[in-house]
């Protein structure tokens, strides 16, 4: 949010190998030993952050797609529209959007300010809307309550309706509710 540190441009893949001590156990598939003798694990997800600035960071993310009510929903607990791939940033809107944390790829300071995340405690600016105290999660496959309170989703993403998880959030009116992955939530920079 600070642009203290960011993305660094040389991983490319979230794929990266990590040397382990002799004595570590290679229980995984993503575990071997490689050409010296080291052994390794395989880690997914890696991202490396720097303070080093680099050109990639400068560059902009090409909007191409028009908002519409239609296209793209709105929270049910944020003053926010859901975005569920980077590319699918609206280009003529200017509010606050939730984008998929891979948007940290190609995050760009001069086109767009970082505002929060939705999680507990890190959307001050955003401020969450509305709580699930009194929704029940609901297995899809059975439609019967899993016997967990909607409580796990205050403060996450939050949408109206089924989504496609393995479940769902239900209240005693029968308002439906999905819960969403985590989400960085922005807003484009007045040029």
């Amino acid at each position: 949010m600070t642009n203290k540190v960011w993305f660094g441009p040389s991983i490319t893949s979230g794929d990266r190998a990590f040397r382990v001590p002799d004595d570590y156990p290679l229980n995984a598939s993503t575990c071997g030993i490689d050409s010296e003798g080291y052994k390794f694990i395989r880690i997914k997800g890696v991202r490396w952050y720097t303070n080093i600035d680099h050109k990639k960071r400068h560059e902009e993310i090409d909007l191409y797609k028009m908002y519409s009510q239609e296209e793209y929903q709105t929270f049910d607990n944020y003053n926010a529209i859901n975005i569920n791939k980077t590319s699918d940033i609206p280009y003529n809107y200017d509010g606050v959007m939730g984008v998929p944390i891979t948007f940290m790829d190609k995050y760009n300071p001069e086109q767009f300010e970082i505002i929060g995340l939705t999680q507990i405690g890190c959307h001050d600016l955003v401020p969450d809307t509305r709580r699930y105290d009194d929704y029940v999660e609901v297995n899809r496959s059975t439609g019967k309550a899993t016997g967990a309170s909607g409580r796990k989703t205050n403060e996450n993403a939050v949408i109206a309706g089924e989504g496609n998880k393995k479940t769902f959030y239900r209240n005693a009116e029968g308002h439906i509710v999905h819960s969403e992955y985590k989400r960085v939530l922005i807003r484009k920079k007045k040029n």
